[in-house]
C-alpha cells in the first residue's frame, strides 16, 4: 500500500509516542549496500518500527508534443512496518 510522507510521519510519531517517545528507543542503521539500507527503532517494551530504504528505478510515461514515451526515473522507496502492524506500506520520494 502506498503512503504519503504526511501519513508516514503521522504513523511513525504516533507509534513513538505510544511507546515512550523516541528518546527512549535505540536506533540501529545498517550500512548502505547496493543502494539499500535498513533502520530499526527498538523500544524497551519490545516494540519495533522497521524501515527498509532503497533506490529503485521506475519507468514513467510522459507525453511531450503529443508523443507518449517512457523515461526511467530514480526514486527512494521506503518500506515500513511495526510490531503492531506487520502490513508493509511504501513511501516513494524522488
Amino acid at each position: 500500500m502506498k503512503s504519503t510522507y504526511e501519513e508516514y510521519m503521522n504513523e511513525k510519531v504516533a507509534f513513538a509516542q505510544k511507546h515512550n517517545k523516541k528518546a527512549d528507543c535505540r536506533v540501529y542503521t545498517s550500512p548502505m549496500v547496493n543502494n539499500r539500507y535498513h533502520k530499526e527503532y527498538c523500544w524497551d517494551d519490545g516494540h519495533e518500527w522497521c524501515e527498509v530504504t532503497e533506490l529503485i528505478q521506475e519507468k514513467v510515461e510522459v507525453t511531450a508534443h503529443g508523443i507518449k514515451f517512457e523515461v526511467p526515473v530514480d526514486f527512494w522507496r521506503t518500506e515500513f512496518w511495526s510490531t503492531e502492524n506487520s502490513i508493509s506500506k511504501f513511501l516513494f520520494e524522488k
